[in-house]
């Protein structure tokens, strides 16, 4: 892979990973530490935001295609930075919203709306750090909504320069995705402005998009989950960004759940299908117990060489684990 934007290089991500719930300095962990030591917590941390930025970046090029067939046929393996429908004609075709360039403006190495919800995080955790202001939902809700509003985050999108825009965004004009969820609980608060606490977390859309329960990784950053009372306080403030834009309940609960399951692999060094457990155990969600025992089942079934589905082609097993 290869790092062309200002989104992920370690030059510009460097100074977000100052943060620490201690008030500590650390530097950017750049290299894999020795397999003869354990990485530290800080290192963990630093890491996993780091390898879910890239992560995301990679997942640019097919962002909004839910067409495994088409990305198999037109694409294959994802394994360059790409930008938006490289391979398939500049475009992807979102259900429910047609075929479109989702992100005009974006190039090979940018992120999708959830990388760049996680960087939102990251300057503002930076920003109340620089005032000694802890983690608030009412400041980051605030903060989300100015850098839509006010500073003109996705105003480069594709209805204000069309479905098949290619290149840069127009002059004045910022990238950047919007969702439908996100786009209800926009005109929710420009209608209401000025709601706090629950009043705000009420205006949030209720929508089904899971993409809500992904924003929080930066704030391991700031708060440690050394106790109990620790942990319950990150997965609390974890949960909050879902509010954000969405109340639903699915994505409310998906948080709890991911952030649980962090705190088992960063603090109680569980393997990841151990933290899943456990997680869900806490959690005690049926839907969340479902996706994970179809998850472990279908990754079981699609990594055995006797089984029909791994047998098929390639092509059946990449279309079970886009599933997945």
């Amino acid at each position: 892979m290869h790092i062309r934007s200002r989104r992920l290089t370690t030059t510009w991500l460097a100074p977000f990973f100052i943060l620490s719930s201690s008030s500590t300095l650390s530097s950017l962990v750049v290299t894999a530490a020795p397999s003869v030591r354990r990485p530290s917590i800080r290192e963990r941390i630093e890491g996993g935001i780091l390898a879910a930025l890239c992560g995301d970046a990679l997942a640019l090029s097919g962002h909004y295609e839910y067409d495994a067939r088409k990305i198999k046929d037109m694409v294959g393996r994802y394994t360059e930075f790409a930008e938006p429908g490289a391979g398939m004609g500049g475009s992807t075709n979102g259900v429910g919203w047609g075929t479109a360039n989702y992100h005009p403006g974006k190039v090979a190495g940018d992120l999708t709306d959830a990388g760049d919800l996680n960087i939102m995080l990251l300057e503002h955790l930076v920003q109340e750090q620089s005032q000694g202001k802890p983690f608030s939902f009412d400041a980051f809700a605030g903060f989300w909504y100015d850098e839509i509003t006010v500073r003109g985050y996705g105003s480069c999108n594709f209805m204000s320069v069309g479905r098949e825009h290619q290149g840069p965004c127009p002059a004045g004009m910022r990238p950047g995705y919007i969702n439908g969820g996100s786009r209800r609980t926009l005109e929710m608060l420009q209608a209401r402005p000025g709601l706090k606490g629950e009043a705000r977390k009420a205006a949030a859309a209720d929508v089904n998009c899971l993409i809500a329960a992904t924003h929080f990784l930066p704030l391991f950053l700031t708060h440690s989950a050394s106790s109990m009372e620790e942990e319950e306080t990150l997965v609390a403030n974890a949960v909050s960004t879902v509010y954000l834009s969405h109340k639903n309940r699915d994505p409310v609960v998906a948080a709890a759940f991911l952030a649980r399951a962090l705190v088992n692999i960063v603090y109680k060094d569980m393997d990841l299908v151990s933290s899943l457990d456990a997680a869900a155990a806490v959690v005690n969600d049926s839907l969340i117990n479902k996706w994970l025992a179809d998850a472990k089942a279908k990754v079981v079934e699609s990594t055995d060489p006797a089984s029909p589905l791994f047998q098929v082609n390639t092509h059946t097993h990449t279309h079970a684990h886009t599933r997945l």
